[in-house]
């Protein structure tokens, strides 16, 4: 579990740091730390700068400080740490993949179609590849392309996040997925909480478009990871799932009443 490897990785890290300073690779470790776990923006990038400086030729530094600045929606800089990363080491397909994820944030979505087939060329069996490569065919409008990809990833992997992509394909362009309404609640809510991931992270793609502020009374998909598990049943009963995706995919706001 993340909350049990995260401290223990920190500790590693300031130990070794405690025997050498100059260590980038337990810069970049705790940077990883500061960034994904203690959500310390500010130390992050110090510690991933640091381990840079250190050692220039160490392309999962430059990957990670890539992966922090496309967070930020620094994605001019974050490309450029990307490419370096996997001109330092063409060969790994988690680079590739991560260069395709930032341009795929981007909109970039034929650049990011070439990347992530160059990963799965690497690697057929790359999930987290795959299911990005399903992601830009359903944002291309390719949707049997995309349905195809999420089933075999269902299919193999019956995680939360697989579930949600494939609703959410089927119910922009094909049949609803069967079966998912009388999943478990908590299964519908944590595929629901990664729809709303997945639109967060893609509405950071659009970081500089004029986004109206939605009433104070109303609940926006894009927060919805952040919602109690009741507010997110509340919705998928109200909506249904398959209406939900429409909605996420639209970012749309959707009043949930307390009624």
């Amino acid at each position: 579990p993340i909350a049990e490897a995260m401290p223990k990785a920190k500790a590693a890290a300031l130990k070794a740091l405690e025997i050498d300073e100059t260590l980038a690779e337990a810069h970049a470790a705790l940077g990883l730390v500061n960034m994904s776990y203690e959500w310390n923006w500010p130390a992050a990038e110090v510690e991933f700068t640091r381990a840079i400086a250190l050692k220039p030729n160490y392309a999962i530094a430059h990957q990670r400080f890539g992966l922090f600045l496309h967070l930020q929606a620094r994605f001019d800089k974050a490309v450029r740490e990307m490419q370096l990363a996997v001109e330092l080491d063409p060969l790994s397909p988690q680079l590739c993949g991560s260069l395709a994820t930032t341009l795929f944030l981007m909109r970039d979505y034929d650049q990011a179609l070439r990347e992530a087939q160059k990963a799965i060329e690497m690697d057929s069996h790359h999930q987290p590849t795959q299911y990005l490569l399903g992601r830009i065919y359903a944002q291309q409008g390719k949707l049997t392309e995309a349905i195809a990809i999420f089933e075999k990833l269902h299919a193999a992997d019956d995680a939360p996040i697989f579930t949600a992509a494939l609703g959410s394909a089927r119910g922009d362009g094909g049949p609803r997925l069967a079966g998912y309404s009388d999943r478990p609640a908590a299964t519908r809510v944590a595929a629901a909480r990664q729809i709303a991931r997945r639109v967060a992270l893609d509405r950071l793609g659009a970081a500089e478009e004029e986004v109206a502020a939605p009433p104070a009374d109303d609940v926006v998909l894009l927060d919805l990871c952040e919602q109690p598990a009741p507010a997110v049943l509340a919705l998928l009963e109200r909506h249904g799932e398959t209406e939900m995706h429409r909605l996420c995919d639209g970012l749309q706001v959707v009043r949930i009443d307390d009624d």
